[in-house]
């Protein structure tokens, strides 16, 4: 920590030294500034407003809208003056440690919290002030100017096919259509698919592209999607350095691990876009230039970390995942990826990249400010720098789909209960979560019917759930209920989190609520109010898109899911016609007839003696079915009371192989 603000100084040093103060640069901000500004998109009303007011205690009343983004005039003067105040006479130390390295502590009077204060010691003053007035450290150097400013924000003229042509502000459901698509087989006999949409709304001066690298069964293994995350966290450290000059001109690059993959976006303004994609591209495509053994060890064990204070997070946080781990398969938990980390080498990484492009496709999506031609160069680019050879036929015939590839199918008018204490023993919060299940949504029309009457659920138990568990019952300040989609298997989910209750006694409410407050309501439910809730559903896919980044965000949802429906709130809008109260109750009764599975972190003192798995009465039902396979019930590997499960081999088999099922029959 100390030679961190050491370093802090010495580069504050360099600012005050020659070429510091530059107005050269000045200008690059001031450039950058004025771009961000004059096409930042629309924020949350709420948000925007909180950001006024805030602004409103620092600047004149004629500057709040736009005071943080103005730079009026360049005075080396005032510059130098502020720098000469950050020395270490005025430097406050501030710091977080483990609680058992702070002995004689005060304890903050309303939270609890240890904490000292204590002057620098003669040795840390000696150090700051050589840092404050040496001679730069060898490491560090002022920015070269800038590669990436921008001076062209030149909006291109719509493509004659472009579908979002004369169409205004009209709801996204005209806007995303599949009339812009292409997919190809590149001359190279590589797995390339390509989607484009040209931004016609809007109109900012700026491109998005997101490249996905698929690979089916990727990560079959905790270890394997361990190491696509390190890859990948370890190429974007590497990548932080080179492309400051870029980020700080307004673009953006991204690069993570999917289920079933990797995936890299960069976006900004269109002028330097494919540059900047260059850049990228070009360096993971030669990682061996980028790697370097010492921060792969500092990452890995920064990973480290970040997992061990994730295992400690609040109890409701961690039911996502456990959820996730009773229902899903293949699904690697928090636990089982920890333990993994640490087989993770350097080598494994730099070995990444040859052994994940053996057998791969790649799909690129194009949005903004680009034309047909601009995005079939920049997926020529991006498959040059990646080539993809693809040999599985699963791949050659078309991508495989991104959903999950079975999940659990408790047995009907059971239910699974799942316990443990909290994995932070100082936590004296209590969580359950019950999830029903509704099985996979019925065909074609119908099975989006099914969607939309889940949607109906979630608006309708909302408000009840609430009132009920958090306001008259004071369970506990967190309370949330809603659907459940999982591909094509649906569900609804109620979650309670308490400091006071049990896991027993939650449980004991949240079904409570399900028998005399939730299922009285719907039996009693009439044509009028659910006409309502129907209207509001309306309302919701209707409304207009906000900016350009909801409508890159609905049309990549399609693409990352691999659905490709462009007309999907269209289809929806036409569905809704259809709904009514009768066939809503039939789902509802589906629902409750089927099984549920409850996962419970139990604080209480006698968790230790039911840290066990109470009824695993589950089987896996295949949901998509490419992939499926069936366990029976004591083989399903989850044993969530001891924290630990055992680490399953999943081998996709194509469905001819798959033997007669009778449980998914």
């Amino acid at each position: 920590k100390d030679q961190i603000a050491a370093d802090v100084l010495n580069y504050i040093a360099l600012l005050r030294g020659e070429g510091g103060v530059s107005e050269a640069r000045w200008k690059e901000l001031k450039a950058n500034s004025e771009l961000q500004f004059n096409f930042k998109e629309k924020e949350a009303p709420e948000d925007y407003t909180s950001s006024v007011a805030s602004s409103m205690r620092l600047y004149p009343l004629q500057q709040v809208l736009f005071a943080g983004s103005n730079y009026a005039r360049f005075n080396a003067t005032d510059i130098r003056a502020f720098l000469d105040h950050l020395v270490p006479s005025n430097l406050i130390l501030i710091y977080a440690t483990k609680n058992g390295e702070l002995k004689d502590t005060l304890k903050d009077k309303y939270y609890g919290v240890e904490y000292k204060v204590t002057p620098f010691t003669e040795k840390q003053k000696s150090l700051f002030e050589a840092a404050a007035n040496g001679p730069g450290h060898k490491g560090l150097a002022l920015p070269p100017a800038s590669k990436f400013i921008v001076d062209d924000t030149t909006v291109k003229e719509l493509d004659a096919h472009c579908p979002t042509q004369g169409l205004g502000k009209d709801p996204l459901a005209k806007l995303v259509r599949n009339d812009y698509a292409t997919k190809s087989l590149n001359e190279n006999g590589e797995r390339v698919v390509s989607w484009w949409l040209q931004e016609g709304i809007f109109k900012l001066p700026k491109t998005y592209v997101t490249v996905s690298l698929v690979k089916p069964a990727a990560y079959a293994t905790a270890t394997e999607q361990l190491t696509a995350k390190l890859f990948a966290s370890v190429v974007s450290d590497a990548l932080a350095e080179e492309t400051d000059d870029a980020t700080s001109a307004g673009y953006s690059c991204a690069i993570s691990a999917t289920s079933d993959g990797l995936e890299i976006s960069v976006g900004g303004f269109s002028q330097h876009l494919e540059k900047f994609l260059n850049l990228v591209l070009q360096r993971i495509s030669k990682p061996e230039k980028l790697l370097k053994a010492e921060r792969f060890a500092a990452i890995k064990t920064s990973s480290q970390e970040n997992m061990n204070n994730a295992l400690l997070a609040e109890p409701y946080r961690l039911m996502s995942g456990l959820m996730n781990k009773a229902l899903e398969r293949p699904y690697w938990d928090a636990w089982q990826v920890k333990e993994a980390l640490d087989d993770v080498k350097y080598e494994d990484i730099m070995a990444f990249k040859r052994q994940h492009l053996s057998d791969v496709a790649m799909e690129v999506f194009v949005f903004g400010n680009a034309n047909s031609e601009d995005a079939k160069r920049i997926t020529k680019v991006a498959s040059q720098h990646l080539p993809c050879k693809a040999v599985s036929a699963s791949l050659l015939e078309k991508l495989p789909p991104a959903d999950i590839s079975f999940v659990a199918n408790p047995k009907q008018g059971t239910k699974s209960s799942f316990r443990a204490p909290p994995t932070d023993a100082s936590n004296p919060n209590s969580c359950v979560e019950n999830y029903f299940q509704y099985g996979i949504q019925r065909d074609g029309e119908a099975g989006e019917r099914d969607r939309l009457y889940l949607a109906a659920l979630g608006a309708l138990a909302h408000g009840p759930a609430y009132d009920t568990l958090r306001t008259k019952e004071q369970l506990g300040y967190i309370v949330s209920s809603g659907g459940d989609r999982r591909g094509h298997v649906l569900g609804f989910k109620v979650l309670v989190e308490s400091a006071t209750k049990n896991a027993t006694y939650l449980n004991s409410r949240i079904t409570n609520f399900m028998d005399n407050i939730l299922d009285p309501m719907v039996k009693n439910l009439d044509g009028a109010r659910f006409a309502g809730v129907v209207s509001t559903l309306a309302t919701q896919l209707t409304e207009p898109a906000q900016g350009a980044s909801s409508v890159r965000a609905t049309a990549l949802s399609e693409v990352q899911s691999r659905t490709y429906r462009w007309d999907r709130r269209d289809k929806q809008l036409q569905q809704l016609k259809l709904m009514n109260v009768e066939e809503f109750k039939s789902f509802y009764t589906k629902l409750r007839a089927g099984g549920s599975v409850s996962v419970q972190l139990d604080h209480t003192n006698d968790s230790l003696a039911t840290r066990r798995q109470v009824t695993p009465d589950l089987n896996v039902q295949a949901d998509n079915s490419q992939q499926a396979i069936c366990f029976q019930s004591e083989d399903l590997p989850v044993v969530l009371g001891s924290w630990q499960a055992k680490q399953d081999a999943f081998s996709p088999r194509s469905p001819s192989a798959l033997p007669e099922c009778e449980l998914c029959a």
